[in-house]
């Protein structure tokens, strides 16, 4: 029970790094905008979560992983993306495959077994984001119910929308994932820890010797 409950605050405490990462991305791209629900950069967020938290599940128990994406799949179904339609279900449903399966994929092929490409993960996720970003458009224009009536202007671009954001989504993730595997952010920590006590000793220094 222990060590589950230590996995789980691991595995949320990584998940901070990169969540903020993705985010810091989305900014650039969306500004103030990225924090409102109904604009397309909120997606970011939502994805940023979801994708980092089940990437580092998966990395300490695969067999739950999916699990927790279930249970957060559910969470956002029921409390932020609430679809009006089935068909709306279907295609939120599409997405969160793809990225189960981005992330599954790029886990099993790139991030066990090229170990000494890790500088190119990043991007390799990120492109795996995107490409099954469009796969989904596509299923989801052959099945003529959802863009039937929208202007190909419109369809164009929100297929570029949903791609641009998985590629940020994809490539956040993936920067997240390397400065934990690569003890950066340990090490930022130390120099901020080692920074903050040597400006108090001369605080106190100062305060003992005015």
């Amino acid at each position: 029970m222990r060590s589950s409950l230590n996995s789980v605050a691991t595995v949320a405490g990584e998940s901070l790094v990169p969540i903020t990462v993705t985010v810091i991305l989305g900014l650039v791209f969306y500004g103030w905008t990225l924090f409102q629900p109904h604009y397309a950069g909120f997606q970011i967020i939502v994805g940023a979560v979801s994708s980092s938290i089940f990437f580092l599940t998966l990395r300490v128990d695969r067999r739950n992983a999916f699990a927790v994406l279930l249970v957060m799949f559910v969470i956002q179904i029921g409390l932020v993306a609430r679809p009006p339609s089935l068909f709306r279900f279907t295609s939120h449903l599409l997405f969160a495959v793809a990225f189960a399966s981005s992330l599954y994929i790029f886990h099993q092929v790139f991030y066990l077994k090229t170990a000494g490409l890790r500088y190119l993960h990043p991007l390799v996720l990120a492109a795996i984001f995107a490409l099954f970003s469009l796969l989904v458009s596509a299923i989801l224009i052959l099945a003529g119910k959802l863009y039937h009536d929208i202007e190909p202007n419109r369809l164009l671009f929100a297929i570029e929308t949903n791609a641009l954001n998985s590629f940020v989504i994809g490539l956040g993730t993936g920067l997240g994932i390397f400065l934990l595997d690569n003890g950066i952010i340990k090490r930022i920590r130390t120099f901020l820890d080692t920074a903050w006590m040597a400006l108090m000793g001369i605080f106190q220094r100062f305060e003992k010797n005015p």
